[in-house]
């Protein structure tokens, strides 16, 4: 199943970059490590999923599949206040482990991914390949235009990915959405096909840490303030979240940097400018 964005985020600049979308608030982020949490995390899926039409509705209102309970695939869940209103699965492959990439990866086997091809594409000089792939992102309906939480989403990814020397990120992305996930770093690696099976149009996109970490920080200067955690920071925080603590998504609070914020707005309009 794809990630859950709203049309209207991915394709109004104004929503991704106009000043007054700078929030001062509490999103707090956990691990979906014990039940009450995962539950939240599966009806923050399922409002999400079934707002757009895409899946029935069940009884039990919740959304999961097999891969909820594997130890490599741990959900996210953001708080705003208090409430439960965003998550994102964050599934993970190691070579080093005796297992196979369809295994570990939702989307590798829609797009034929072996670890010897993740290899050659992104990561040519490691022995060893270790990959995330995004899945699950959902917001609640009421917040489904709340760009703050799809940022503290990516954030999250970002944390994860550095502190696991994570090689590459992909996400399967359907073609509305492709243009946030370019703005964040990716870069489409398979062009949009259709899959029968699911009924669905979907593209693969690939993000190496890196050019994550720079692109997202940018946009979390807008939001959240110039200061960006650093690479101790980032293992501390990875470690206070694998401990089912929760944590400040965003800790650094300051006065607007307008000139950031003017140059990021500019770059995404020539950014926008190109891909229309």
């Amino acid at each position: 199943m794809p990630q859950k964005l709203n049309h209207s985020e991915t394709n109004s600049l104004r929503n991704f970059a106009a000043p007054n979308r700078r929030v001062r608030r509490s999103l707090q982020a956990r691990y979906a490590c014990t039940s009450p949490i995962k539950e939240q995390a599966y009806r923050i899926r399922y409002e999400g999923y079934l707002a757009h039409g895409y899946i029935d509705a069940n009884p039990r209102g919740i959304l999961y599949d097999h891969f909820d309970n594997e130890y490599h695939a741990p959900s996210v869940v953001i708080y705003d206040n208090g409430k439960a209103v965003g998550t994102v699965r964050l599934c993970n492959f190691d070579s080093t482990q005796s297992t196979s990439v369809t295994d570990k990866l939702p989307s590798a086997e829609l797009f034929e991914l072996t670890a010897e091809k993740i290899r050659t594409r992104f990561c040519q000089n490691v022995s060893d390949v270790r990959a995330i792939e995004i899945s699950k992102l959902a917001k609640i309906p009421e917040c489904e235009s709340d760009l703050g939480i799809t940022m503290a989403l990516f954030k999250m990814l970002k944390i994860v990915a550095i502190a696991m020397r994570t090689h590459v990120v992909f996400a399967s992305v359907r073609v509305p959405h492709m243009s946030l996930y370019s703005r964040l770093g990716f870069r489409i690696v398979e062009e949009p096909r259709y899959f029968a099976k699911d009924n669905i149009v979907l593209g693969l996109m690939a993000c190496q840490p890196d050019d994550f970490r720079s692109i997202q920080d940018c946009a979390e200067r807008i939001f959240h303030g110039p200061k960006a955690l650093g690479t101790n920071e980032i293992h501390e925080t990875a470690a206070t979240f694998f401990r089912g603590e929760i944590i400040d998504v965003f800790p650094h609070d300051s006065a607007e940097n307008g000139a950031d914020a003017e140059r990021f707005r500019e770059d995404q309009y020539h950014l926008e400018q190109h891909a229309a």
